[in-house]
C-alpha cells in the first residue's frame, strides 16, 4: 500500500530511531477523501517505488564506542528530478554519500526523501552494538537512555549509574531487566571505609546513594504500568532514586503507575533505593506460575525509602505482593503511602515484613459525605486483602454488596515482626480475612493502642467469623518514638545526625536533613542510652548498661561490647567531657549526692563535687569556654553552675529561676559558650523560640511562630519541638524547629528567620 508521512511524523521517527526503538516507518496512508493522494504525491511515490536504493552500514556490528559508517546511493527514474532532498538522522544529505556514526546502542537508521506535504522512506540500516560486561551510564541524554535500556535487556550485565545521572524515562514502559543484571551506582573504590561504618548484613560496596547523598535519579512524567519489568532471575537493583509522576494523591484508573514489576522470578534483591510518586505500586511482586511455590527470599526488598505513593480509594502502595508470590520486606522506611505494604488474597501468597519503620504520614483513603465531604477515612499501613465482600444487604434497588475484598480467604502466610509504627491515623495492620496458614504479628512497637494497631476480619456476615486469628505476641503499644531524637555524629562527616530509638530498632538521619537509615536492632530507647564518642574514633557510639557492665555499641551499628563491670545503674548516669580530651565521659550522681566521672579505658573513677539535688535537676554544658563540661541547676533560688563539676554552686544567672526540664543547651552563636534555648507557648496558635545567651542573659526572643486561628484544633503551637547540633558548616550549633508539618526549619541567626532544612518529613 502506498503511504506518506507528515513532517511531524518524520521528526518523531528520527527521535525514536536515535534511541534505538524505531524499527518501522511512522507512515500515514494517503487520504484525499477518495483514498488517494494528490497528483504530486502520487508522482513522488511512484518515483520512490521505482528508485534504485542502496543503504548499508559497515561494519553492521560494532562494540560499544567503536564507529561505523553509513553508506547510501539513490537513483531515481527519469522524470523525478524534482525529488532530490534526502534526510538522514535529521540532517539533509546528498543522493550519494557516507556518514560516520558511533551509536551508543543498537540503532536502526532510516533514509528519507522529502515529497510534497510529507516524506517517504527509502530504506533502513541497522548497526548492532555489542556491550561489555560492565556498562557505565555517565549522562542523561536520549543516547545514554538508549544505552541504559539495551544494557538492562542484556543478560549478565552490570550497569553503573554515575552520581550525576538525572534521566527522564518518560514515554517508555515495560523496560525488561534480564537475568543476572545488576543496576547500581557503585562508586570507584578510593578508600575502604572504617569497619565501624560497615553494615555486617550488607555486602560493602560504596554507592552514590547513601545516608548523606541522594544519588542518581531515573524519573518519568508519564504513567507506565510498569516502567521496569524484571524478566530474569538473580537481578540486583541498588543505589538510585526511581520517581513516578504523582506526588499528590492520584485519582482514577489512569493514574495507577507502577515502578517495578516482578513476576515469578527468584533471586531478586532491591536495596538502598528511594521510591516516590507512584499512584499504583512502587514495587509489584506477582507470580504467573501459580503452581511454583516461592520462598520468602525469592524477592528481598530492603533498606529502601518509600514515600508519597498514594491513590484515592485504592492502590497507592509502597510494595504489593500478589497472585501467589512471596517476598521479604525489611529495614525499609515508609511515609505518605496509602498502604505501605499490601498483600493479595490469592492462595500461596505471603510476605515477611520485619524491621521496617512506618512514619506518621499517609493512609488517606477517601472523603465521604453529602453534599460536601464531612468525613475522611484513613486506612491501614500493612494490609492483607480478603477474597469476598463482607456483607450483603437488601435495598429497594436489589442486593448491595459491602466492603469489597474485606473478608473471606486472605492469602497464605504473613509474618510481621520487629516493625516500628509511628502511624496513628488508621489501623497499623489489618488482615481482611483468614489466612490459610497463619498471620504472625510479633514484637512490633505501635504508637496506637492494641485495638487501633492490629485488626482482622473473618469470612463475612454476622459475627467476626475469624477461624484463623492473628497470632499477636510480644508487641508494645502506646509508645510513640516520633520527636524523641538524640543528636550525635554517626557517619563521621563532622556534622551531627539525628538518632531514633523506636523500641525495636535504631535509625539515624544524616545532618538532620536526609532520610532515616537503619542502624541496629535494639529494644533500648532514648532514655536508656547515652550518645557520644566513647572510644575516640570520631564516630558516635551508643552507651548502655547491661546487668552490672557498662558497654557501647560502636558507631551505633556494631554489637554491644563491655567496657567493664561497675555495678552502677543507668539511672545514676549522665554524660559530658570532664577532662577536655574530646572523648565522652560518664558522670555519676551516687545515692549520697557525691558526683564522679569515669572514662573506661582512659581513666578510672574520680570524685567531683556533690549536691543534694537529684540527677533529674542537673543539666550539662560548657559555660566558660574551657572545653570542660559544667553542671547547671536551679540552686539557691536561681540558675547556678558548678564549674567543671568541681566547684560549689556559683551564680550563673541570678535573675532567672525558671525550670530547666525542657530546655536545649548548645552553643548557638559559635562563641564557644553554651546557650540555653526553649520554646515557650503563648496561646494555642502562637509560640516563641527564646534564648538565654551563655545562660547568663535574660530570655530573648529568637522567633515568634504563629498560625491561623482556623488551625487551632490541631494545636500547632503545642506541636512544635526542636533540637540543636552542628548540622551545617557554619560555626556553632544550629537550632532546628519542627512543627505539625513534620518538616525541619533551621534558624539563621543573622536574619532571625527559619529556613527550610530537612528534605523529608521527620
Amino acid at each position: 500500500m502506498r503511504t506518506i508521512a507528515t513532517s511531524a511524523w518524520m521528526q518523531s521517527a528520527i527521535v525514536v530511531l536515535l534511541i534505538g526503538w524505531a524499527m518501522r516507518s511512522f507512515a500515514l496512508p494517503i487520504d484525499n477523501g477518495e483514498g488517494e493522494g494528490t497528483p504530486a504525491q502520487e508522482h513522488a511515490l511512484a518515483c520512490i517505488e521505482h528508485a534504485t536504493v542502496s543503504f548499508t552500514a559497515s561494519p553492521a556490528q560494532v562494540s560499544l564506542g567503536t564507529p561505523s559508517t553509513l553508506m547510501w546511493s539513490v537513483r531515481f527514474p527519469k522524470g523525478c528530478s524534482g525529488i532530490t532532498t534526502l534526510t538522514l538522522a535529521g540532517t539533509g544529505v546528498p543522493l550519494n554519500g557516507t556518514l560516520p556514526v558511533a551509536p551508543m546502542a543498537t540503532t536502526t537508521y532510516s533514509l528519507y526523501v522529502q515529497i510534497p506535504q510529507g516524506t517517504g522512506k527509502l530504506g533502513t540500516a541497522t548497526i548492532s552494538v555489542s556491550l561489555p560486561a560492565v556498562v557505565h551510564i555517565d549522562g542523561s541524554s536520549l543516547a545514554w537512555r538508549s544505552l541504559l535500556v539495551q544494557a538492562l535487556g542484556t543478560p549478565q550485565t552490570k550497569v553503573v549509574l554515575a552520581a550525576s545521572v538525572d534521566m527522564d524515562m518518560s514515554y517508555l514502559q515495560g523496560i525488561p531487566i534480564e537475568r543476572g543484571v545488576m543496576l547500581t551506582s557503585e562508586l570507584p573504590r578510593v578508600a575502604s571505609p572504617p569497619m565501624a561504618l560497615r553494615r555486617p548484613d550488607i555486602e560493602h560496596r560504596p554507592l552514590a546513594r547513601d545516608a548523606g547523598h541522594l544519588g542518581p535519579r531515573l524519573y518519568t512524567r508519564t504513567r507506565p504500568q510498569p516502567l521496569f519489568e524484571i524478566v530474569g532471575d538473580n537481578v540486583l537493583l541498588e543505589g538510585f532514586r526511581l520517581q513516578g509522576p504523582d506526588f499528590g494523591i492520584a485519582e482514577g484508573d489512569d493514574q495507577k503507575e507502577r515502578g517495578i514489576m516482578i513476576m515469578s522470578q527468584t533471586g531478586i534483591e532491591i536495596r538502598e533505593m528511594e521510591f516516590s510518586g507512584w499512584g499504583g505500586q512502587a514495587i509489584y511482586v506477582g507470580n504467573d506460575d501459580r503452581d511454583h511455590r516461592h520462598s520468602f527470599d525469592a524477592a528481598v526488598i530492603h533498606d529502601n525509602f518509600f514515600h508519597h505513593n498514594q491513590h484515592e480509594g485504592g492502590e497507592g502502595y509502597g510494595v504489593e505482593v500478589k497472585h501467589g508470590a512471596f517476598a521479604t520486606i525489611e529495614r525499609n522506611v515508609f511515609d505518605f503511602n496509602r498502604h505501605a505494604i499490601s498483600g493479595g488474597q490469592e492462595p500461596g501468597t505471603g510476605y515477611l515484613a520485619q524491621d521496617n519503620l512506618i512514619l506518621k504520614g499517609g493512609g488517606f483513603h477517601e472523603c465521604y459525605g453529602w453534599p460536601v465531604d464531612v468525613y475522611c477515612h484513613y486506612t491501614q499501613q500493612f494490609d492483607v486483602h480478603g477474597d469476598r465482600y463482607c456483607y450483603s444487604i437488601w435495598t429497594p434497588g436489589g442486593m448491595v454488596n459491602l466492603y469489597h475484598l474485606g473478608c473471606g480467604n486472605a492469602g497464605e502466610e504473613w509474618r510481621i515482626i520487629h516493625n516500628a509504627f509511628q502511624y496513628t491515623r488508621g489501623d497499623s495492620i489489618k488482615v481482611r480475612g483468614n489466612p490459610s496458614v497463619r498471620a504472625l504479628v510479633q514484637q512490633n512497637v505501635f504508637a496506637s493502642s492494641r485495638g487501633d494497631a492490629i485488626t482482622q476480619n473473618g469470612n463475612g456476615g454476622f459475627g467476626d467469623n475469624i477461624t484463623n486469628p492473628i497470632e499477636a505476641t510480644g508487641n508494645t503499644f502506646n509508645f510513640d518514638s516520633y520527636g524523641k531524637y538524640g543528636v550525635c555524629d554517626f557517619d563521621g562527616d563532622g556534622k551531627d545526625d539525628l538518632f531514633l530509638a523506636t523500641g525495636v530498632s535504631w535509625w539515624y538521619m544524616s545532618s538532620a536533613k536526609m532520610h532515616w537509615v537503619y542502624l541496629f536492632p535494639s529494644t533500648e530507647t532514648l532514655d536508656q542510652v547515652g550518645l557520644g564518642d566513647f572510644d575516640g574514633d570520631h564516630l558516635c557510639d551508643v552507651f548502655s548498661v547491661h546487668a552490672n557492665d557498662f558497654g557501647i555499641y560502636s558507631a551505633g551499628r556494631n554489637p554491644w561490647q563491655s567496657l567493664g563491670t561497675f555495678s552502677v545503674p543507668f539511672s545514676e548516669l549522665a554524660f559530658g567531657d570532664f577532662n577536655s580530651d574530646g572523648i565522652q565521659d560518664i558522670f555519676r550522681r551516687a545515692p549520697n549526692g557525691q558526683w564522679y566521672a569515669i572514662s573506661p579505658g582512659h581513666y578510672d573513677w574520680i570524685p567531683l563535687q556533690s549536691s543534694s539535688l537529684p540527677l533529674s535537676a542537673l543539666r550539662f554544658g560548657d559555660f566558660n569556654h574551657d572545653g570542660v563540661t559544667d553542671v547547671i541547676a536551679v540552686a539557691n533560688g536561681h540558675w547556678s553552675v558548678s564549674w567543671s563539676a568541681l566547684s560549689t554552686w556559683q551564680p550563673l544567672n541570678p535573675g532567672e529561676s525558671s525550670g530547666l526540664s525542657k530546655v536545649i543547651i548548645a552553643d548557638l552563636n559559635g562563641d564557644g559558650i553554651a546557650d540555653i534555648a526553649r520554646y515557650n507557648v503563648s496561646t494555642p496558635v502562637v509560640g516563641r523560640w527564646e534564648v538565654s545567651w551563655g545562660g547568663s542573659s535574660a530570655w530573648q526572643t529568637l522567633k515568634v511562630l504563629s498560625w491561623p486561628e482556623t488551625m487551632s484544633p490541631m494545636q500547632p503551637a503545642f506541636s512544635v519541638f526542636g533540637f540543636a547540633g552542628r548540622f551545617n558548616d557554619t560555626p556553632g550549633a544550629d537550632l532546628v524547629s519542627v512543627d505539625f508539618t513534620r518538616m525541619g526549619q533551621i534558624l539563621d541567626l543573622s536574619s532571625g528567620e527559619f529556613a527550610a532544612h530537612s528534605l523529608y518529613a521527620y
